[in-house]
């Protein structure tokens, strides 16, 4: 470790001790805490956004994957079976 004059320990305990005292399971969000962005960039980057979900892009992904190894498998199929016969 190295040598500071600032004690961690006990700020660390201080600090968690602070935040502990200050949760209230409790109480309800004031209306002061629900605010709204102060720039419209935010505000745009908050807004669900239609286009591919994650769900329908493995869906995607494991359809072409399924596509490829036919396709692979009808390639090793006519190189064993088909082409011999030439």
């Amino acid at each position: 470790m190295t040598d500071t004059d600032f004690d961690w320990r006990s700020f660390l305990a201080r600090w968690s001790g602070e935040w502990a005292d200050a949760y209230d399971p409790d109480a309800s969000p004031s209306e002061d805490e629900h605010y709204a962005p102060d720039r419209p960039q935010l505000a745009t980057a908050q807004q669900p956004r239609p286009g591919l979900t994650l769900g329908l892009a493995m869906g995607l992904l494991i359809f072409l994957g399924v596509v490829v190894l036919v396709c692979v498998g009808f390639v090793i199929l006519y190189a064993t079976v088909f082409a011999p016969l030439d």
